[in-house]
């Protein structure tokens, strides 16, 4: 015998009624309009707030270097770099430039430190503010 199946939509969900060979299985079913755009298979929604934040506030090496010049001692700007993050690990040249700075080993440890880098998704929100500020630059230097 050949199951046969009744739908009978509810709101947000359909009634599928499946009859076996001698019992009845009812399941309850999302319609797959209300599927859309939910679950892993789902675009994300764009950057967090928290996201948003630290790509605005991200601390680059020219802030390291101009804390370093005002003799802000190391465990400051280790937790600030913790807290800002920065755009990317530092290279051996900036590395070497920022110990005759007086940077000492666990500062530059945390700057090499991938887990202090900005994520994809603020490394992109980082990138378009970046963009903007260059865009707007040679508009601010016309108009003086």
């Amino acid at each position: 015998m050949r199951p046969t199946r009744i739908a009978c939509f509810v709101p947000l969900a359909a009634l599928i009624l499946a009859h076996g060979s001698c019992d009845r299985v009812a399941k309850v079913v999302a319609p797959a309009s209300a599927l859309v755009g939910k679950g892993p298979a789902a675009t994300p929604a764009g950057p967090s707030e928290e996201d948003m934040r630290i790509a605005r506030d991200v601390m680059t090496i020219a802030d390291v270097f101009a804390r370093l010049k005002s003799n802000i001692p190391n465990p400051a700007i280790i937790a600030e770099v913790k807290h800002r993050r920065i755009p990317q690990v530092i290279v051996e040249g900036a590395e070497l430039e920022l110990a005759a700075h007086g940077a000492g080993h666990l500062l530059l440890d945390a700057l090499k430190d991938p887990k202090n880098t900005l994520t994809e998704a603020q490394d992109k929100v980082y990138s378009q503010l970046l963009g903007e500020k260059t865009r707007s630059a040679p508009k601010a230097a016309k108009t003086r």
